[in-house]
């Protein structure tokens, strides 16, 4: 598939509010349809393989509506999302990779299900999470637009250090700066902390896992490094358990 023009991605990175992240068996309907409900009028990003995973789901969703097919902008990254989604797949659920990886080259937050939430922790890509309730409508759009200044607000940063880690071939050094950043990060989401145990925000980190794999050193060109950008997901269950 030939890379989308400048413009179409230049029109994405500015404009989409996320990145759906479920496992290829999640209950599609229950997640798109809420989000369609509740963002018709925004963009939200979606990975080929979701979209293969349940076709009748995303049929007359797509091309903005509110959805998103992405897609890596250049070559370059198309090459480098292949190799790190190689690497990733064999720790977590392949599709999963991917969204993780697309969701970095478009600095975006992901949209996670219980189902990609636990296949995350089982894979120990979460560093770190926020617990809490979601309340009402308000709260969830509120925490999802906070969680992509998370990503956002860090996004070069983030990149940098982790170019530090690779040269010096130290995945623990990433794990461990990332979880620090995490863990002041998350005084913004004030509102809600103590107000239940279900978990809101996930911090992630793929690095570590890119680095004892011997990949994250093929990605550190101008291009490519934004794949070893830190990842953030709001998870969607605990907003649709309280909006419906």
């Amino acid at each position: 598939m030939a890379p989308i023009g400048l413009e179409e991605y230049v029109f994405l990175v500015r404009n989409l509010r996320g990145v759906y992240a479920p496992l290829p068996s999640d209950d599609h309907g229950r997640y798109v349809g809420w989000l369609v409900k509740r963002y018709r009028y925004r963009d939200i990003g979606v990975t080929d393989c979701t979209v293969e995973a349940s076709p009748n789901v995303f049929e007359d969703r797509l091309s903005g509506k509110p959805f998103h097919l992405l897609e890596p902008p250049t070559r370059s990254l198309e090459k480098g999302v292949s190799m790190a989604e190689e690497a990733l797949g064999d720790v977590i659920e392949p599709c999963l990779a991917r969204t993780i990886l697309l969701s970095l080259v478009y600095a975006s937050p992901l949209y996670l299900t219980a189902g990609s939430l636990g296949e995350l922790r089982r894979a120990g890509l979460v560093v770190y999470e926020v617990k809490g309730g979601i309340p009402d409508l308000s709260s969830a759009r509120l925490h999802m637009r906070i969680t992509g200044y998370t990503v956002l607000d860090y996004y070069v940063e983030s990149v940098r250090n982790a170019l530090e880690a690779v040269e010096k071939n130290k995945a623990e050094a990433v794990l461990m700066e990332r979880t620090g950043f995490a863990e002041k990060d998350s005084r913004r989401y004030w509102r809600i902390v103590g107000k239940g145990e279900e978990t809101i925000v996930a911090y992630l980190d793929h690095v570590h896992l890119l680095i004892e794999k011997d990949v994250a050193k093929k990605l550190v060109d101008p291009e490519t490094r934004i794949l070893l950008a830190m990842p953030a997901g709001f998870v969607l269950d605990p907003a649709i358990g309280a909006t419906g």
